[in-house]
């Protein structure tokens, strides 16, 4: 293994659940908050400005050095400023602008830049409360069907693992490559433990015993099909920490 450090955030204590709102209206939050938790929040507090990350599992932190985002929204798209520890111990609030936001990558991506401790995020317009309750309710209902459950008892994920295909024309969405896995056979393929989710083929899972090993050595079949049967050259969205992918 490759020798690293770990820093685990914590969510601090003050009764407030790490999330309050500022002065200017936004809403800060501790990095160590579960971004479902600010979502939920921004819906029964605020005008449900982040409602649209109801359900992404993960952090605050690790969603902003991610840039994770849904239904055509991105972290980045609503971070106000990001308070950083840097390497050499000095602590900096950084401007969304920047932080280098691009598809599922900040200047955070690794750790190597710093660590997120608390992030701000822009207020929305507000609106009407029963309608972002029921935004939330229908994201939530959607990943429930289409996303594996975690909790005890159940097998891991880190949730999707390749990063969307760039658009065939300038201005274009990005393309789904769950669909070309879908395409490849690739659902319910195996490596060890590790296996790939019957109802997406995008969501590589760790099964009873599964390794690190098996998860990699998954994804990189699933590299080598997608490249030898399609030509497509599959880009990871989750970080392989401690040893070299």
């Amino acid at each position: 293994g490759v020798p690293f450090g770990v820093v685990h955030v914590g969510v601090p204590g003050g009764g407030d659940g790490g999330i309050r709102r500022v002065e200017d209206g936004g809403i800060e939050a501790a990095a160590g908050v579960a971004l479902d938790e600010v979502a939920r929040w921004s819906v029964e507090e605020g005008g449900g400005e982040l409602a649209w990350a109801s359900g992404i599992p993960g952090t605050v932190g690790g969603a902003v050095a991610g840039n994770a985002g849904a239904f055509g929204m991105q972290t980045g798209d609503w971070t106000e400023e990001v308070e950083v520890v840097f390497p050499d111990g000095s602590v900096r609030w950084v401007p969304g602008a920047e932080m280098g936001f691009t598809y599922r990558w900040s200047r955070l991506a690794g750790g190597g830049n710093g660590i997120a401790a608390r992030v701000r995020f822009r207020a929305g317009p507000g609106g009407d409360r029963g309608a972002a309750r029921a935004r939330r309710d229908e994201i939530l209902a959607m990943r429930r069907e289409k996303h594996p459950s975690i909790g005890a008892g159940r097998d891991g994920t880190a949730g999707s693992f390749f990063k969307n295909l760039p658009p065939l024309e300038a201005g274009g969405r990005r393309r789904a490559i769950g669909a070309e896995l879908e395409a490849i056979g690739a659902k319910g393929e195996r490596c060890g433990g590790a296996y790939v989710w019957g109802k997406h083929a995008n969501i590589l899972m760790a099964g009873p015993g599964a390794t690190a090993a098996d998860v990699d050595g998954l994804a990189r079949r699933l590299e080598s099909r997608l490249l030898a049967e399609k030509g497509i050259r599959a880009e990871r969205e989750v970080q392989c920490w401690g040893f070299a992918p």
